[in-house]
């Protein structure tokens, strides 16, 4: 039973397979087996390729290869096109509303990306990356619950959820895959792929299982386009001016186009009465997000995709005698749209550069922060500078009264210091730091009065000051003694000065006394050091008496005087020294 047999015994209905016309830049609809007029005329396309439709509002989603954008357009309405998107487009082969949840997806081939974005082509975002392996996507489909992503890549078909996560390859090894489409009344998946020896056209269920070859075919390595109802397939071949369509029992037959005859890509079946499931909550107010709305089954998650910018400047008011150049910190932006890992923006424009010369009266500084896909945000403040007309005089505040100390020497003095204030212009007044400060707390103080001053000088050069005595007594009796500590109110309750003045005595005790032993030590070695040198002097002297009483009494004998008694008057007794 052929094709036409089959469909008079199903409930009548409007079916529509919807083209684009390559050379004519429109939109061609045809009732299955002839075409409807009247045409959808593309005016500012010059390339289309990819079609889509968004059953609820009624807008055909296109993209065109040469003008490099993604645009839609009214059903039946004037030949105006919304341009939705054009920042980081090269070669758009593949588009699929998810009218359910509210987003718009497309494949990049020149990019090697696969992105999303609301309808409105706003707050677009990469789920797979130019860099995550996946060579030349083209073809992309949808779940029939919007809530899966199917898309070719070269040789296998990838898969992920609506919100990009658990991305995994579905089939490989498929050779060159050419398109995609998904059965609308049921849960099986169609693809072409074209091998050595022409094309194949198989199917698979949703969930992996039940893979079938349904033909092969010579001719089916030229197809461009291809989709699938419950009786038959269709598809269109580059460069031939028809549609064709084979019955799943084997008929084979085409569509003939009258004048002008365009080739055809883009096919994209729709039903006029089909009945639309409830939609996502995603679809219906965005999900309350101020973004982007990714659906994950019942739920959803909010995505910002815009840059977040850190440290912008909050308005900076001056008052000034005149221009005043002004510095502030560059601010920094981050940016999580180009997939999921956060990349670092610098800024695409400022209106000013830090230290620019500003005049009186309010300047409106902006920068704007944008990544590769038109995503932006924007950071502004304001420099307010005013001429000066009056300023009072700084007040001063907390100036410290007199600070009176009992110490034996220097000490260390503490004080919390003084601060002021000024309104210029009869404004709200403003902090004065001090100009110059004598001393600082903490400062070592001599015995005596030491006067301690802090100068204030506001921005019209009006002055005030703060003065007060240091007073440090000599210490003359015992007893606790007040001693400074980090702060002018806090006391020690032990004599801490007390204890390092004896501390210091004791040590010069000590030394002076080391001292002493020393001084005493150096005597005593010169002392024994002179008492060596007599000792050695009188032993000499000795030696020679000795010598000399020798050779007197050699004498005496050599002359023959025998008689001692006549020997010691003669030759004196030897006595040592």
């Amino acid at each position: 039973m052929g094709f036409q047999a089959r469909y008079t015994h199903v409930q009548p209905r409007t079916e529509y397979i919807a083209a684009i016309g390559v050379e004519s830049t429109d939109i061609i609809q045809f009732t299955r087996f002839s075409v409807h007029i009247p045409r959808q005329p593309l005016a500012v396309s010059t390339r289309p390729s990819a079609l889509t439709f968004d059953h609820i509002s009624d807008f055909f989603y296109y993209t065109d290869t040469q003008e490099k954008f993604i645009a839609r357009v009214h059903i039946g309405g004037s030949s105006s096109s919304d341009i939705l998107i054009t920042d980081a487009v090269d070669n758009p082969l593949g588009i699929a509303a998810a009218y359910l949840t509210g987003l718009l997806y497309w494949t990049d081939a020149g990019r090697d990306e696969v992105s999303v974005s609301r309808l409105d082509g706003s707050f677009r975002k990469t789920l797979v990356p130019s860099n995550s392996g996946c060579a030349f996507p083209k073809a992309i489909v949808l779940s029939l619950d919007h809530q899966h992503v199917f898309w070719s890549c070269s040789d296998r078909i990838e898969t992920c959820k609506a919100d990009g996560s658990e991305r995994e390859v579905f089939l490989d090894q498929l050779g060159n895959v050419k398109s995609l489409a998904i059965d609308v009344e049921g849960q099986t998946l169609y693809w072409v792929s074209s091998t050595g020896h022409g094309g194949v056209v198989e199917e698979i269920s949703l969930d992996g299982s039940g893979r079938n070859v349904i033909f092969q075919a010579a001719f089916l390595s030229k197809i461009h386009d291809f989709v699938v109802d419950s009786f038959a397939f269709f598809w269109s071949v580059p460069s031939e001016e028809r549609l064709y369509h084979n019955v799943r029992d084997g008929t084979l037959d085409a569509i003939r186009l009258a004048e002008p005859r365009p080739s055809l890509e883009g096919l994209y079946y729709y039903k006029s009465d089909e009945v639309i499931p409830a939609q996502h909550q995603c679809a219906i107010d965005n999900g309350g997000c101020e973004e982007l709305c990714l659906p994950d089954q019942n739920t959803f998650t909010c995505n910002q995709v815009t840059p977040v910018i850190s440290n912008c400047s909050q308005d900076i008011v001056m008052f000034t005698t005149g221009p005043q150049r002004v510095l502030w910190e560059d601010p920094t932006a981050t940016s999580s749209s180009n997939g999921p890992v956060l990349m670092d923006l610098p800024y695409r424009s400022r209106s000013h550069d830090p230290g620019t010369l500003f005049i009186w009266g309010t300047t409106k500084v902006t920068y704007v922060f944008s990544d590769d896909f038109g995503n932006e945000a924007e950071c502004s403040f304001n420099i307010v500078l005013s001429e000066i007309i009056t300023i009072d005089p700084p007040v001063i505040s907390n100036c410290p009264e007199d600070i009176k100390k009992t110490t034996s020497g220097p000490l260390a003095v503490f004080w919390q210091e003084p601060t002021a204030v000024s309104s210029i212009n009869g404004q709200t007044p403003v902090d004065v730091p001090f100009h110059v400060r004598s001393h600082k707390p903490g400062s070592v103080f001599s015995l005596g009065t030491t006067i301690v001053t802090y100068l204030f000088l506001d921005e019209g050069n009006n002055a005030a000051h703060c003065s007060f005595n240091v007073i440090l007594s000599q210490l003359t009796t015992a007893g606790s003694i007040e001693v400074e500590t980090s702060t002018a109110s806090q006391s020690s309750s032990f004599d801490i000065e007390k204890l390092f003045t004896e501390y210091l005595v004791y040590t010069v005790i000590g030394i002076a006394f080391i001292a002493v032993i020393l001084l005493l030590m150096i005597i005593t070695c010169i002392a024994c050091c002179c008492g060596c040198l007599k000792c050695t002097s009188a032993s000499r002297d000795d030696e020679r008496s000795v010598e000399q009483h020798d050779m007197a009494a050699m004498n005496y004998h050599d002359n023959g005087n025998y008689d001692y008694a006549l020997y010691e008057k003669s030759v004196p007794p030897y006595t040592p020294r």
